[in-house]
């Protein structure tokens, strides 16, 4: 019996870490393939931004504070990763 998390919000965390680790299957598997595809990096680094969305959100709580705060955050992660795409270009 979990007496933190509701039943929902178990199950909630649940998919949320079950998501993570297969966008980071997918990342893994983008960046060890062996045919070089031009848009790799920037495929990469924006399931990157993307995990980082879904930590803010779910695991920070980001989603029960003001939508412009979260958007802030995901614009943040965004322009991180457009800059760091730009680095390998």
């Amino acid at each position: 019996m979990n007496l933190i998390y509701p039943k929902e919000s178990t199950k909630l965390l649940n998919g949320i870490w079950i998501s993570l680790l297969a966008l980071t299957g997918l990342s893994y598997a983008l960046a060890e393939s062996t045919e070089p595809l031009a848009l790799s990096t920037p495929l990469v680094l924006g399931i990157a931004c993307l995990k980082a969305l879904l930590i803010g959100a779910v695991f920070m709580e980001l989603r029960h504070s003001s939508k412009l705060l979260l958007a802030g955050f995901a614009l943040f992660f965004a322009c991180l990763s457009f800059s760091l795409a730009l680095c390998f270009y």
